[in-house]
């Protein structure tokens, strides 16, 4: 059976000539089935419970540190506020360093290749 093509790819491959021999072909789906099973921005997701679990823990140890008597009041809801803006703005920074990485824009360009 031939593999589902989108129009543009599949007059591509019709102009090159390009013949893969089953095997071949077998080895590419399960590559792309590998890929799509396993999910690009896993880690994204990962990184994001990261920094949602570390913001949580902080205001719950300030939110215990309340009920105990050790923090005052105001103490503890500016800390809260504190925690989950430091925790959004850094998980943004690792998202946006992340997201680069997966896609530079630029490639570097070694002298001695030609």
């Amino acid at each position: 059976p031939r593999e589902h093509l989108s129009p543009p790819r599949a007059r591509a491959r019709r102009l090159r000539g390009l013949r893969r021999s089953p095997e071949r072909a077998s080895a590419v789906r399960s590559r792309l089935h590998r890929s799509r099973s396993m999910g690009t921005y896993a880690p994204v997701v990962r990184g994001t419970w990261t920094f949602v679990s570390i913001a949580a823990a902080l205001s719950i140890v300030t939110l215990f540190g309340r009920c105990i008597g050790v923090v005052s009041k105001d103490t503890a809801s500016i800390s809260v506020v504190l925690y989950s803006l430091a925790a959004f703005c850094t998980w943004l920074l690792w998202l946006c360093a992340w997201m680069h990485q997966l896609h530079p824009l630029l490639v570097p360009e070694y002298e001695g290749s030609d």
